[in-house]
């Protein structure tokens, strides 16, 4: 029950004279008088989960579970909100949100309520995401499922997903397609937007976040999970590819090669320098990758003398680093392993 805007001598809003008067989920807000009392007057009970604006003086109202005195009730002008007659509506910051308790399964209009009981005679359909986060991989899409809490049987309820932020860039690190969400009445679930994360072979270092909101609501408020958090996770690592990742020679014996590509895309060009071990030599002595040809295998080749020693069997190593200007690819990397027998 919703009691705002009327005006009288004394408790312009409730006024107990005989009998007993016990509020449950009510708001009692806006009214006026022309003496004292504009709230209430004389003795109000109460069930609970009530929003009244200002009690004492001539009111006494003892506050049960739930019940918030001398606030603001947030409530909008009588309106057609639908259903037969008009209501006062709630706003976005009303302290008369989901206030809880148990309450009717539907409000004057015939809206069905939500998970948490608004007070008053209008139920506040809200819309939220639902879940409001996930993670993924550069390698999929991710769905924005919306919700309603509440169900209006009345009216369409419409709005769109935008993009609101985050350290990923739009257009770049993901597409967001589908906006447009619209809500038959009487429906609370089967809408949702779509982020469709692109695949990049930049190794990115650390997670990227890209978050969601809605905007242009119309006939329902912002729930309480109004905003959804992407964390997208960057599946590329910088690095070099061996093919083979060993070698075995005998002393002296034929040349034999392996190849060399990068395991991720760089930002600019990069120079992998191959080092020689103790007896094993490799050529080049560099290698060229360009963020064209950063996966194209170039081939090494690896020769081993004969010393002319009996030395055994023995391990040596063919070295790699890399200079560039893309930090991931100013470094060392694995070493070539080589037998010698």
């Amino acid at each position: 029950l919703t009691i705002a805007a009327n005006s009288a001598d004394n408790g312009g809003g409730v006024a107990q004279n005989a009998g007993t008067v016990t509020l449950d989920h009510t708001i009692v807000a806006t009214n006026t008088i022309s003496t004292a009392g504009p709230q209430c007057s004389g003795t109000i009970g109460s069930a609970g989960y009530n929003v009244i604006a200002v009690t004492g003086g001539v009111c006494t109202f003892t506050p049960g579970t739930g019940d918030q005195t001398g606030v603001a009730a947030g409530i909008a002008g009588l309106a057609d909100n639908g259903g037969p007659t008009q209501t006062h509506a709630l706003n976005a910051v009303s302290n008369s949100l989901d206030v809880g308790g148990t309450c009717s399964a539907t409000d004057q209009r015939g809206v069905f309520r939500g998970a948490s009981c608004d007070a008053g005679a209008v139920e506040a359909v809200q819309i939220n995401f639902s879940p409001a986060s996930a993670t993924h991989g550069e390698f999929t899409s991710q769905a924005l499922d919306v919700t309603l809490d509440g169900s209006d049987p009345n009216r369409t309820i419409t709005a769109t997903v935008q993009s609101t932020g985050g350290t990923a860039t739009a257009g770049t690190d993901y597409t967001l397609a589908g906006t447009a969400i619209s809500f038959a009445p009487g429906t609370t679930s089967g809408q949702n937007a779509t982020v469709n994360i692109t695949t990049d072979l930049v190794d990115e270092g650390a997670s990227e976040t890209a978050t969601f909101g809605f905007t242009g609501n119309a006939n329902a408020l912002l729930g309480a999970n109004d905003a959804f958090t992407l964390t997208i996770t960057d599946n590329d690592t910088a690095g070099i590819t061996l093919t083979p990742g060993s070698l075995t020679f005998t002393e002296g014996g034929a040349a034999q090669t392996y190849t060399l590509a990068l395991s991720s895309q760089p930002t600019v060009a990069v120079t992998v320098t191959i080092g020689n071990g103790s007896e094993a030599s490799a050529s080049p002595a560099s290698l060229p990758f360009t963020t064209g040809n950063w996966d194209s295998a170039q081939t090494v080749t690896v020769t081993v003398p004969d010393n002319a020693s009996a030395d055994g069997t023995r391990a040596d190593a063919i070295t790699h680093a890399s200079t560039s200007s893309d930090s991931n690819y100013s470094g060392s990397w694995a070493d070539l392993d080589v037998t010698i027998n």
